[in-house]
């Protein structure tokens, strides 16, 4: 009950089964909740059982569900000697194309999740009232260990598709935001171009400063560009590593501080002290960058004395997450 990997709680217990009992054949069959049929999940010894799966309108599990109870095939021969149920021989038959000497169902609550499939004694021993009652009990937590492992892996399974949507959620924000930085960018281009085209660019530091501008614009979309593949590259992990908050606000930084310096960019910064180290994914680093670029190139349009940039970084009044907010003037 405590292992919580699915295939290896299945291979254990068909694994001490035939070694502990001494059999030629054990196998384990679960419920597929898709199609309610009862797959092959496992199997061990010396035959190879090629019927993979039963379907629920199966005799063998018709009878399981009806009697609760494990089957034993000399007690269904018996029956169909005495031909005292129609049913008998179709599950007499079944029996045989499992390999199954002995048949123990595994219920959980009201829900048949599975049955062992127990083959013949090495020994050629016949199965006693006892054996029967410890396979029972057996299979009862069997039940209890496979519901267990079995709502871990579809927990994890949930987990992988809100991963993916979360992904996805984010792919668009980000194309939404490229889409909008680009429009920016291409407008500031076209402007200049059209009032060169035009003639309205007549003396040389008109035409100079359109000029200008156009590179500076078009050095934006490579730049964007560039963040794009950046966040590709480092979002195919999904590994998370400690990172410290003040230190990718400041590495960002850096990534502008010759810039900011060279456009006279004004920048004012409180940081909390002692904030929690965070565990977080490698793109996590260029969301300051990305952030920190969009101020950039919407100071530089605007007089010099007016640039000015403030982050702030601090907990939540909750105490529960790191709050950033950066700010400018353009």
């Amino acid at each position: 009950t405590r292992e919580k990997d699915l295939k290896r709680l299945l291979s254990l217990i068909v694994h001490m089964i035939t070694k502990v009992v001494k059999l030629d054949y054990t196998a384990i069959y679960l419920l597929n909740k898709s199609d309610n049929s009862f797959t092959l999940e496992i199997q061990r010894g010396v035959k190879k059982i090629n019927r993979r799966i039963l379907k629920k309108g199966n005799g063998i599990i018709k009878r399981l569900l009806d009697t609760k109870q494990p089957m034993l095939y000399e007690e269904i021969k018996t029956l169909v000697d005495r031909k005292a149920n129609s049913n008998t021989q179709e599950i007499e038959y079944g029996m045989k194309e499992l390999g199954a000497a002995l048949i123990v169902p595994s219920f959980f609550d009201e829900d048949l999740l599975g049955f062992i499939v127990l083959g013949n004694k090495i020994s050629g021993a016949t199965y006693s009232q006892d054996d029967i009652t410890v396979f029972s009990v057996l299979a009862d937590y069997a039940a209890l260990a496979i519901e267990y492992a079995q709502f871990i892996r579809e927990l994890e399974e949930i987990h992988v598709k809100l991963r993916e949507a979360e992904k996805l959620k984010g792919i668009a924000q980000l194309m939404y935001s490229l889409n909008h930085e680009m429009l920016n960018a291409a407008s500031m281009i076209l402007g200049p171009i059209e009032m060169i085209l035009k003639g309205y660019c007549k003396d040389e530091k008109a035409r100079e400063d359109s000029l200008l501008m156009i590179e500076r614009n078009v050095n934006r979309i490579v730049e964007i560009l560039g963040y794009v593949t950046s966040y590709r590259n480092k979002s195919t992990s999904d590994e998370f590593k400690p990172k410290r908050i003040e230190e990718l606000i400041n590495a960002g930084l850096g990534h502008f501080s010759q810039r900011f310096q060279d456009a006279d960019i004004k920048l004012t910064m409180n940081i909390q002290q002692s904030l929690p180290v965070i565990q977080a994914q490698d793109a996590l680093e260029d969301l300051p960058v990305n952030i920190l670029a969009c101020c950039y190139y919407a100071l530089v349009e605007i007089p010099k004395e007016k640039r000015l940039i403030d982050i702030h970084a601090c907990l939540s009044k909750d105490k529960n997450a790191i709050q950033i907010t950066i700010s400018d003037t353009g």
